[in-house]
């Protein structure tokens, strides 16, 4: 195979391994070897490595994640792009890409992306441009490689085609994997919100918004990567709603854990009821009753409200006192008996 291509792709897929909780994973290359300027054909190509000895290398991601960071080493031409390749049996899928990339030297170069990897799928670089474009190689007895030709392109699902010994390309990727949620304390808080509620999960790096429901914290402090501290904000009413956390890496799955509950006082309507009705209600409204004003001459069995002091439908923090006023009427005279 020559060496050299005005539109070249390459694929490096990297040696899975056990992902560093809560830290960004390097997928590709370590880039540690002595690489020289190499390139393909004038015919686009899909290179991958599918055997990887070198230490600290990764052929497929371990983590579902997004691909924040990726680095070329001795590229030319472009600009270049990075590829999501998915395994597929025998078969590899081309699908993602990032946006274009042109570097301005054969060293060591940098480019931010946002680009969703899952679990077991593989970085693609690929080189478009007018002018032959080329990148890293180096000569590795514990590499074996296939390539496509013509290249795969997004959509394309392809088995592996020859086979080609002894080359790494220098390339890699940093995948920060998706946050989780493991648990929240406490579980409930008042619709008025301020309760502080501690977050426990994994990879809280870079956290840019913490929600409860459809609504952002009132505040929050990222306190290690697996630990937040966030205020709930106010709740339109009582009820569940899911917690969750987002990154550089994604937003974290809803799940059971995430359940945290809005409780509040529901004042109910307590007009013309008796006191042991009115607190009756209050209590279902998980409310309490506050100071008991009576007025009138009646007996206090036949007295009723007839004023309160949170009007009904009122959202109240949980257990919040109403205070309610009691009228009795005092009894009719009796008519005096005609002597």
């Amino acid at each position: 195979m020559k060496k050299f291509a005005v539109l070249a792709t390459i694929l490096a897929t990297l040696a899975l391994g056990v992902a560093n909780a809560n830290a960004v994973v390097t997928v590709g290359s370590p880039l540690t070897a002595t690489f020289t300027s190499g390139g393909f054909d004038d015919k686009p190509i899909t290179l991958t490595n599918v055997v990887d000895t070198e230490p600290g290398a990764r052929l497929t991601s371990p983590v579902t994640g997004k691909i924040i960071r990726w680095h070329v080493v001795m590229a030319e031409g472009g600009p270049f792009y990075l590829r999501i390749l998915r395994p597929s049996g025998s078969d590899f899928i081309a699908t993602g890409t990032s946006g274009p990339a042109t570097p301005t030297s054969t060293g060591l170069q940098t480019f931010s992306a946002s680009l969703p990897i899952q679990a077991g799928e593989a970085i693609g670089l690929e080189a478009h441009g007018p002018n032959t474009s080329s990148v890293g190689f180096a000569v590795d007895p514990g590499f074996e490689s296939y390539y496509w030709e013509p290249a795969l392109t997004e959509g394309t699902t392809s088995p592996a085609p020859a086979k080609l010994p002894g080359e790494i390309a220098a390339f890699n990727a940093e995948v920060q994997p998706t946050p989780s949620l493991a648990a929240i304390a406490p579980a409930t808080g008042s619709v008025t919100g301020g309760t502080a509620v501690t977050i426990v999960g994994s990879d809280f790096e870079s956290v840019s918004a913490v929600k409860f429901g459809d609504s952002p914290s009132a505040s929050f402090t990222v306190d290690s990567t697996s630990k937040i501290t966030a205020i709930a904000p106010k709740a339109a009413a009582p009820g569940e709603v899911d917690i969750s956390v987002t990154t550089a890496g994604g937003t974290t799955a809803s799940g059971p854990a995430d359940k945290f509950k809005y409780e509040a006082c529901t004042v109910p309507k307590l007009g013309g009821k008796r006191l042991k009705a009115a607190r009756a209600s209050l209590k279902a409204g998980n409310c309490a009753l506050g100071k008991v004003t009576r007025k009138g001459k009646g007996p206090a069995k036949k007295a009723r409200v007839v004023k309160q002091s949170a009007k009904p439908g009122t959202l109240l923090a949980p257990g919040s006192a109403i205070k309610v006023t009691l009228r009795s009427k005092a009894p009719k005279a009796k008519p005096a008996k005609k002597g």
